[in-house]
């Protein structure tokens, strides 16, 4: 599971439209944001091999909530490509 969220900051580059460089310590603040979630999640992304859906979207969800802040935060002082 992290590989597949590891994967999804370290690629952000190769999209087909203009985007910020990939963000330093994005892999440290979705382990935060997990661990923080945690207790709320009700368990683990997976058990026994087998993903939460429920618990997966609660997680990206939060996410993208913070990714967003986090890029318009930089757009205001001027970090983002356009």
């Amino acid at each position: 599971m992290w590989l597949l969220l590891a994967g999804h900051a370290a690629t952000r580059k190769h999209l087909h439209r203009p985007a910020p460089p990939p963000l330093t310590g994005s892999l440290d603040a979705m382990f935060a944001l997990y661990k923080q979630l945690l207790p709320q999640l009700g368990g683990y992304l997976t058990h026994a091999g087998e993903l939460s859906r429920g618990r997966l979207e609660t997680f990206m969800r939060h996410l993208a909530e913070a990714e967003a802040d986090v890029l318009h935060a930089r757009a205001e002082v001027g970090l983002c490509g356009s």
